[in-house]
C-alpha cells in the first residue's frame, strides 16, 4: 500500500520542476523504481534512516504518506508490545497460582504428618491472646 503510493508519487514527478540537484533526484527515484526497493526504503524509514529535508523538497505529499506509514507502524508495534506483555503477565500469574497451591499442599502435608502440636498453632494461645514465645 504505502510503497505503491510512494512509487506512484515519485514516478509522477517532473525533475525539471524541482530545485534539486539532478543526482539527488535520481537517487530518490532509484529507491522507488522497483517494488522491493520501495519496501526496503520504507523499512529504512521506519528505522529513521531517511532525509527529511530532501523528502520535503521533493514532494510534500510523499512526506505525508511517510508520516502516515510511520504512525501506523508505531501503533501496530505498540499494540504488539501490549499483547506480548499481557500474555507474559497471564502466564506468570497462572504459574504463581499453581506454585502457591503446590507449596500450600506441601506445607499442609508436612504439618499433618507430624504428631507435634506447634506452639504457634495452639488453639489455647490464639484464644487467650497471650504473646507467643520466640
Amino acid at each position: 500500500g504505502f510503497s505503491t503510493a510512494l512509487r506512484t508519487i515519485f514516478s509522477a514527478l517532473d525533475p525539471s520542476e524541482l530545485d534539486l540537484i539532478k543526482a539527488d533526484f535520481s537517487a530518490i527515484i532509484a529507491e522507488y523504481k522497483d517494488p522491493v526497493f520501495s519496501i526496503v526504503a520504507l523499512l529504512n524509514m521506519a528505522l529513521g534512516q531517511f532525509d527529511l529535508q530532501t523528502m520535503y523538497q521533493v514532494s510534500k505529499t510523499a512526506l505525508v504518506v511517510v508520516f502516515m506509514f510511520l504512525a501506523c507502524t508505531f501503533v501496530m508495534l505498540f499494540n504488539l508490545l501490549i499483547a506480548l506483555m499481557t500474555d507474559t503477565y497471564a502466564e506468570i500469574r497462572l504459574e504463581s497460582t499453581q506454585l502457591w497451591k503446590k507449596d500450600r499442599a506441601l506445607l499442609m502435608a508436612q504439618y499433618t504428618s507430624t504428631d507435634l502440636m506447634l506452639e504457634s498453632f495452639s488453639m489455647a494461645t490464639l484464644m487467650t491472646g497471650l504473646p507467643q514465645p520466640l
